[in-house]
């Protein structure tokens, strides 16, 4: 009997557990105020990855899938370095599109990168300032 006692005692404490750690850790990760650039493809074609580096930070952002960003698709950076370099690579992971860029790193601010094609088929980035809400 007391064997028994114990073995719903346990297993309610892990159904119990379980249930918790889904509602605490299965929440997704809230990132509005993580990050301070938005990278935008405004190419109007799909383009690999979108990185940066900085003196003390580097990163590629890709899709988890491996799937191509596409048109119209917003990636969420956290850049340390108010100086950068950006990067753009195709889907052979050729980088096709790299510059400078500096920014203002008042949490109170973020920026808005468009990644754009102009009518010449030459690619640019173009940077807005925005003030959070």
């Amino acid at each position: 009997m007391f064997k028994n006692k114990s073995l719903i005692i346990a297993a309610l404490v892990v159904i119990v557990m379980g249930t918790i750690s889904i509602f605490y850790f299965g929440k997704p990760v809230e990132n509005k105020e993580s990050y301070n650039i938005i990278a935008i493809n405004n190419t109007g074609e799909d383009i690999k990855s979108i990185g940066y580096e900085t003196e003390k930070q580097s990163g590629d952002v890709i899709n988890a899938d491996n799937s191509m960003i596409k048109n119209k698709e917003e990636i969420y950076l956290d850049v340390e370095g108010s100086k950068f370099k950006m990067s753009i690579t195709d889907k052979y992971d050729k980088k096709f599109l790299s510059q400078e860029m500096t920014i203002d790193l008042n949490k109170d601010k973020k920026y808005e990168v468009s990644i754009e094609k102009d009518k010449n088929n030459k690619y640019t980035f173009e940077i807005r300032e925005t003030w959070r809400k």
